[in-house]
């Protein structure tokens, strides 16, 4: 997906900032078909740079090599979601205090064993003139040196990279700083503890219920977990998310949620509600769609409907309707 004459600049930068390194094509593994190559694309993040550059987040696709690969389960069975969050009650006097952070560009700050560097080869040739001395005039290829965020196992393993630095920013840290029994998890019933902990990959969020008379006092101010955490952070040089950290607020973005502390509630991001509701309208109102259309502009809806899960029932007819297609083909009127 990237224009023939741009492909030079794309290789140099992948290099030069260590994501990726060069790789002869003879040292990659070879399969009965020839190497196993694997492909990457852009996905636009809605940002530009300072010039108007668009920025886009660097996709890793490896179907070739996750389908050499067996899965592992690891902390997948971990990671929470707000449609677990519906034991969390706050009393009348308490109000919810939410701090956050967000790890930059998380999956590529992992560096990966150099044995797997053959398996992580993409399927383009590097152009002959930006190649070393030493390269040029053979078929080399760009391989990543850090973990793809493609990769069949990468969220698995990037969950039990942050549970870990949680983990030991608790030690040697007060009683209720990130205490292991405070962690909110798929896996476990859910915890009493206050404060209450949950990692989602590149995302660590502190759950504190505090009296409503000491708000003023605490909200803006960085609790101690927080701080504990940011010294694991600069201790393995991990590249924090200034723009996306929250400091003990009652209103914040979570998982793309807003979460109201005060009022006790948490419901869907209004832009991310706005754009399904008129994808479906779009949807219902066409002459033929695909079963693909309604499978994306439904699961949007099956998101919504889990902040107030009685609504999924109003999705019965949906299910039935995509089913058909199975039996009746590809277009539906």
């Amino acid at each position: 997906m990237v224009a023939d004459p741009d492909w030079a600049d794309v290789c140099t930068g992948l290099v030069t900032t260590g994501v990726c390194e060069f790789i002869l094509e003879e040292d990659v593994f070879q399969t009965s078909a020839g190497p196993l190559l694997n492909g990457m694309f852009g996905v636009s993040k809605d940002e530009t740079t300072a010039d108007g550059t668009d920025i886009h987040r660097l996709i890793m696709n490896l179907v070739p090599l996750n389908a050499l690969c067996k899965p592992i389960s690891g902390d997948v069975d971990t990671l929470p979601s707000w449609s677990g969050m519906n034991p969390f009650f706050l009393q009348p006097n308490e109000q919810l205090l939410v701090s956050s952070e967000d790890v930059k560009c998380f999956f590529y700050t992992m560096s990966v064993p150099r044995a797997w560097t053959k398996y992580l080869a993409f399927n383009k040739l590097v152009p002959d003139r930006i190649l070393p001395p030493s390269l040029q005039g053979r078929r080399v290829y760009v391989a990543s040196r850090v973990l793809p965020m493609g990769f069949l196992n990468s969220v698995s393993l990037a969950q039990h990279v942050h549970r870990n630095l949680v983990a030991w920013s608790s030690e040697g840290m007060g009683p209720g700083d990130n205490a292991p029994a405070g962690e909110l998890r798929k896996d476990r019933s859910f915890t009493v503890h206050n404060p209450a902990w949950r990692v989602y990959l590149d995302n660590y969020d502190l759950l504190e219920r505090v009296k409503k008379c000491e708000v003023s006092d605490l909200e803006g101010t960085c609790a101690a977990g927080v701080l504990s955490l940011r010294q694991q952070y600069e201790l393995w040089k991990v590249p924090r998310n200034v723009k996306k950290a929250v400091e003990r607020s009652s209103l914040c973005e979570l998982q793309g949620a807003t979460v109201d502390g005060q009022s006790g509630v948490a419901y869907p991001r209004e832009s991310k509600l706005a754009k399904y509701v008129s994808l479906a309208l779009d949807l219902c109102q066409r002459t033929y769609s695909t079963q693909k259309q309604w499978q994306v502009v439904c699961g949007g809806l099956v998101y919504f409907s889990m902040f107030r899960r009685p609504l999924l029932g109003s999705l019965n007819q949906v299910w039935q309707h995509i089913l058909s297609y199975d039996r009746l083909g590809k277009y539906r009127q």
